[in-house]
């Protein structure tokens, strides 16, 4: 993993709390002066910008410590190393008689989901060590009739006509099914507005061009297919509604991924 420092105003050192767990490497200055200190510590001068990549020696958690000329820490960031594991995924964009129903409008779609896919594929390798690695093209499911402007999923005739398309479409088996679909809602589990409801290994997300809110919608919903709950922090993933703030698992997320998760 590659990262770089913020600028701090004094002079601080950075070490691993753990390297057997994890080290630093390559420590360099962007900006200003940095220099080793020692095994497996580094200096930075006041205003300085470095460089460095941290290397994973064996499974665990560790931090990197930043520590002024006193001793005081000022800083930490969790690096967890986990072996690489693999989710399959099929991507499915839903039509209707009444939506999607020319091959351009479907191709639209198809190119934002695939565009939405790509940043959350991103953050899960980034941050969980999971690679979800995407069954054949996109598929094209169409329902027969109408599933209406807001899809229920907690109807049952929906759900019937939704399996009815999907076995007709011949969706390939994958750990987690992605349903790219118009508005869809669950009056029993979803609060109402919720921009996705997963069922078993089966998430459906409204339409939403690629960016934040899409990318965090995406990968909170594929969170609760790996049995993630919510999370009260609001700079979790899995925090029940979208917030600006910078969105990551923690460390006990990471350890439930990399556990239901294994294939």
């Amino acid at each position: 993993m590659a990262a770089s420092t913020p600028v701090f105003f004094e002079d601080i050192t950075i070490a691993s709390e753990n390297p057997l767990i994890a080290n630093i490497l390559l420590f360099a200055a962007v900006a200003g002066r940095a220099e080793i200190r020692g095994p497996n510590s580094f200096f930075l001068q006041k205003g300085s910008v470095a460089r460095f990549t941290v290397f994973g020696n064996t499974v665990g958690f560790t931090r990197l410590l930043v520590r002024t000329a006193r001793g005081e820490i000022v800083g930490s960031l969790l690096v967890s190393v986990k072996d690489k594991l693999t989710k399959t995924f099929t991507l499915n964009i839903l039509r209707d008689a009444s939506h999607r129903t020319t091959d351009d409008a479907v191709d639209a779609q198809q190119a934002k989901a695939l565009a939405i896919m790509q940043s959350v594929r991103d953050l899960y390798l980034a941050q969980a060590n999971i690679s979800l690695f995407q069954i054949g093209p996109p598929n094209k499911p169409k329902v027969d009739g109408y599933l209406g402007d807001t899809i229920f999923l907690d109807d049952v005739g929906t759900m019937i006509k939704i399996a009815t398309a999907v076995q007709a479409a011949n969706i390939p088996g994958a750990d987690l099914h992605i349903f790219y679909t118009w508005d869809v809602e669950d009056r029993f589990i979803a609060p109402q507005g919720a921009l996705g409801v997963t069922l078993l290994g089966s998430c459906f997300v409204d339409e939403l061009p690629p960016g934040p809110t899409a990318t965090f919608t995406f990968a909170h919903e594929l969170g609760h297919a790996l049995f993630l709950d919510h999370n009260p922090n609001p700079s979790s993933i899995m925090f029940k509604a979208f917030s600006p703030f910078l969105k990551r698992f923690n460390a006990l997320e990471i350890t439930i991924l990399n556990t239901t998760g294994s294939s």
